[in-house]
C-alpha cells in the first residue's frame, strides 16, 4: 500500500484552482444535504464530468467538512 502524503506544493495548488480559479469559471459551488459536525468520514464520489471535480471536491471539504483530505 502507498502510504498518502501530503504536501505543500499539493495543497498550494488547491488553493489556488479552488479559490479565483474557480470562481471565475463556476458562479456558486453549493453542498445540498446535512454536513453536522460529527466528526464521522465524509465519501465524495465524483462522476468526473470536468477536470475540476477535485478542485470543487476539495472547496466542498475546506467549506463545509474540514476534514483532512485524500484523493485517489
Amino acid at each position: 500500500m502507498i502510504r498518502a502524503h501530503h504536501t505543500f506544493a499539493g495543497k498550494l495548488l488547491s488553493e489556488l484552482y479552488s479559490g479565483p480559479k474557480l470562481n471565475e469559471s463556476f458562479r456558486d459551488v453549493c453542498f445540498i444535504g446535512d454536513a453536522e459536525e460529527n466528526r464521522l468520514p465524509a465519501l465524495m464520489i465524483a462522476n468526473h464530468f470536468s477536470w475540476w471535480d477535485g478542485f470543487i471536491q476539495y472547496r466542498l471539504n475546506k467549506t463545509y467538512f474540514h476534514r483532512k483530505m485524500y484523493v485517489m
